[in-house]
């Protein structure tokens, strides 16, 4: 598929109609559309950053949620086809590794400096010791996130409803052909003045 096509395929599916209380199920959130979703501040340290995406999760989604983040390996060339594509997108911007710690203050716009996986694998890891210290729920996948939020849709017997969060087409497409609960939701988030549209995976 042509690069810049796959988000046009929501085009293709209804959003869901159907009633229900999100207040009382779980939240799994993927955490790479986290990292691009919390807007993050000029002139601000990392970590106070990260503590902008804590929150975030913390009043959108409750203390429950559970965030799963993508794995970045050394060595790119080993990985699967996520990391082919990571390696692709870091060739076409050109984005350089950042030495830095939680203290510092960014120096280069947000979208080059998430643009290099090592950059992105060390921001990750501040941003977990967060969550481990309010007692947030997160696990970190050694590449491919997929899987891992696939899995946890295994929670759906045990709680009213549970809702995916991510932007990611494939993440969806997959959650539709291997989802058997009839409480699993898909939430893709608008941009600016768009709404938020939930989708029933079952249905389809």
């Amino acid at each position: 598929m042509r690069k810049g096509t796959k988000s046009s395929l929501y085009k293709a599916f209804k959003p869901c109609t159907r009633d229900f209380n999100a207040e009382s199920g779980v939240y799994i959130i993927d955490g790479g559309y986290l990292l691009h979703r919390v807007i993050w501040k000029r002139g601000s340290t990392f970590l106070s950053n990260c503590d902008n995406c804590v929150t975030y999760v913390c009043t959108k989604y409750k203390s429950t949620a559970l965030v799963i983040f993508y794995g970045y390996p050394e060595n790119e060339t080993v990985g699967g086809t996520k990391c082919a594509e990571w390696a692709r997108r870091t060739q076409k911007q050109m984005s350089s590794e950042v030495m830095f710690d939680e203290t510092m203050i960014r120096t280069v716009s947000y979208e080059k400096f998430l643009a290099n996986p090592k950059n992105k694998d060390r921001l990750i890891s501040i941003l977990m010791n967060k969550f481990s210290s309010v007692n947030m729920i997160y696990k970190k996948a050694d590449e491919d996130a997929d899987c891992l939020i696939v899995k946890a849709i295994a929670l759906a017997p045990t709680h009213a409803s549970v809702v995916v969060i991510g932007e990611d087409i494939e993440l969806f497409v997959i959650l539709i052909g291997i989802c058997t609960f009839d409480n699993v939701y898909f939430l893709k988030l608008g941009k600016g003045k768009s709404l938020k549209k939930y989708f029933l995976l079952i249905q389809f």
